[in-house]
C-alpha cells in the first residue's frame, strides 16, 4: 500500500505567536491498521498491521509498504503522542485504488 503523508513543525512563543519553522529531522510513527476489535471486556481494541517510527524532514513524503492483512486505516502518529492543534486529521480510512 502506498501512504502519503504531510509533516510540519511550527514553534511557537508564550503567547501563541508563530514565531518560526523546524527544518531538521524528527522520529514519527507510522501506523496501518485491521479492522477494529474488541478485547475481552468488549472494548473496542486497534489492531496494527505495522506500527513503526521513521526518521521525517518537513515536507510531504510517499512511502511504500507491504502487509499480510487488507489495510483499514493508515496515518502518521496515530496515538496522537507528538503535540499537534488538529489531531484528528492524522489516520484516514484507506482507499482502494
Amino acid at each position: 500500500m502506498s501512504l502519503t503523508v504531510q509533516t510540519k513543525k511550527i514553534y511557537y512563543d508564550s503567547t501563541g505567536r508563530d514565531i518560526g519553522e523546524g527544518k531538521t529531522k524528527d522520529l514519527i510513527e507510522i501506523g496501518i491498521f485491521a479492522e477494529d476489535g474488541k478485547n475481552d471486556k468488549g472494548m473496542t481494541q486497534k489492531t496494527p498491521l505495522y506500527l513503526k517510527k521513521h526518521w521525517l524532514v518537513p515536507g510531504e513524503h510517499t512511502l511504500e509498504f507491504i502487509v499480510d492483512t487488507k489495510p483499514v486505516k493508515a496515518g502518521i502518529d496515530p496515538y496522537n503522542k507528538l503535540i499537534d492543534r488538529i489531531p484528528d486529521d492524522n489516520v484516514k480510512t484507506v482507499e482502494k485504488k
